[in-house]
């Protein structure tokens, strides 16, 4: 039963840095890749500011992961 509830924890650690990594790739491929300028957009798209809350909320859950895993062998 422990063991399946350490791969559970594990799957929901790698789901934090998978979910880092995409926003911080939509950032990157939106303003350095691929900029779309003002002939595409006129206004801030409404998800741009959910990629700057999710990232530092992604960040924080991946070391509240590491944390909490550490202080639960002692």
């Amino acid at each position: 039963m422990f063991a399946l509830w350490g791969l559970s924890q594990l799957i929901m650690g790698l789901m934090y840095v998978f979910i880092l990594i995409e926003y911080v790739m939509r950032i990157v491929i939106g303003k350095a890749l691929k900029p779309l300028g003002e002939l595409y957009c006129s206004r801030t798209v409404p998800g741009a500011v959910g990629n700057l809350i999710l990232i530092p909320l992604a960040f924080l859950m991946i070391l509240w992961a590491l944390v909490s895993r550490k202080k639960g062998r002692k």
